[in-house]
């Protein structure tokens, strides 16, 4: 996908270094099985800086260059997916929203209209399909609002007011990856002209979607020992645990579909809670 850059985040420091890892290497299938656990394949020795990237007293210095790799790395291989299957390349922007600054959203919380201000510190990141973007002079529309404060607290383990059984930079990367697959879905619905999932299918196929992503981290060796625990218990955290009118699926259901995608290919996501696309 093409990215614009930074709308309101970063604007003086858009050169960040993305590189990740020096040599890839590959990894075996399946990455991981659940069947009531997760069993994962061994991890090879660390080999890449995506991980202690920050610490405590670093994070909010350096979480959002963490963030904006893995969006940089995502869209490449959504890039890639979408060409690889006779789509065209399609655009998204975002915004990795840092301490004191704000950015406006035409997307709004249930029940009201209008215009939304979020700050680095909203507790949550999420997909705006409808807020206008311009990438090389072509209009668009299609942003991720990725607030950097919201994300230090997920990665010392405080997923949106819920604990962890396992914290670390890897949750950070699953969450903006789930919010990159809301992207992809709306791009896949506008191209093919097909109604988006509904009900808690919209949010597992893009936990589905993320662990799609992440087998591709994992397989160019970009992951240690630990970081698909470490998405795995972001989405038992975040489970839906009553009724709601917005559901995101159980814990279970999340880590399922999470595991869905990392085991296989977005088409298997597709094929799990997406019925109605052909």
């Amino acid at each position: 996908m093409k990215i614009s850059p930074f709308l309101a985040s970063f604007v003086a420091t858009a050169t960040v270094t993305m590189g990740l890892v020096a040599a890839p290497t590959a990894a075996a299938d399946p990455v991981c099985t659940y069947q009531g656990q997760l069993n994962c394949v061994p991890m090879s020795a660390p080999t890449s800086n995506m991980e202690s990237m920050a610490t405590q007293n670093t994070a909010t210095v350096s979480v959002p260059k963490y963030i904006e790799t893995v969006v940089i790395d995502a869209d490449a291989e959504w890039s890639a997916w979408f060409k690889a299957v006779g789509l065209r390349e399609p655009m998204v922007s975002y915004n990795i929203i840092l301490p004191g600054q704000t950015v406006t959203s035409q997307c709004t919380m249930p029940g009201q209209s209008g215009t939304m201000t979020i700050g680095s510190d909203f507790p949550n990141a999420f997909y705006c399909g409808v807020d206008p973007i311009v990438v090389n002079g072509v209009s668009d529309r299609g942003v991720l609002i990725l607030p950097a404060e919201a994300f230090v607290k997920v990665w010392l383990g405080d997923v949106y007011g819920r604990q962890t059984k396992r914290a670390g930079d890897f949750a950070v990367a699953v969450i903006v990856a789930h919010e990159f697959g809301h992207s992809v879905v709306d791009e896949l619905g506008t191209q093919r002209g097909v109604a988006q999932p509904t009900g808690k299918n919209k949010e597992l196929i893009a936990d589905c979607f993320s662990g799609a992503w992440a087998s591709t981290a994992y397989k160019k060796g970009y992951l240690e020992n630990g970081d698909i625990e470490e998405g795995v218990a972001t989405f038992d955290a975040i489970g839906d645990t009553s009724a709601s009118s917005d559901p995101h699926g159980t814990s279970a259901e999340r880590v399922a579909a999470f595991t869905l995608g990392l085991n296989g290919q977005p088409f298997q996501c597709i094929a799990a809670y997406w019925p109605a696309f052909r």
